[in-house]
């Protein structure tokens, strides 16, 4: 499972910006939201789907855009949610030091 978790940069920001949405998103909402190239959020939430994180929802055409569902009551959102932010805690830290440092 983790091979399809973390085989990409982009999954904390993915997975922070599901977190944020109250219900369904898509893809180009998830990319317009982290500021990510949409084939890369795409790349994301498939893998999160293919290891049952998401659940990508019915298309009423193959051309309508394809919804992902969280259940945010799933152990593994939560935890693989909890693991984001204290990611994006670190980063911030790191970013706020170096910032610091070059003053």
């Amino acid at each position: 499972m983790s091979s399809k978790l973390f085989g990409n940069e982009k999954l904390v920001e993915v997975v922070r910006a599901l977190a944020a949405e109250a219900g369904v998103a898509t893809t180009q909402l998830v990319a317009r939201r982290t500021g990510i190239d949409h084939s890369l959020a795409r790349d994301v939430l498939r893998r999160l789907a293919e290891a049952k994180v998401v659940t990508p929802l019915p298309r009423a055409n193959s051309r309508a855009p394809q919804y992902y569902e969280v259940d945010k009551s799933n152990a593994v959102w939560l935890n693989l949610l909890s693991l984001a932010n204290a990611i994006a805690e670190t980063w911030s830290e790191k970013r706020s030091s170096h910032r610091s440092d070059v003053s």
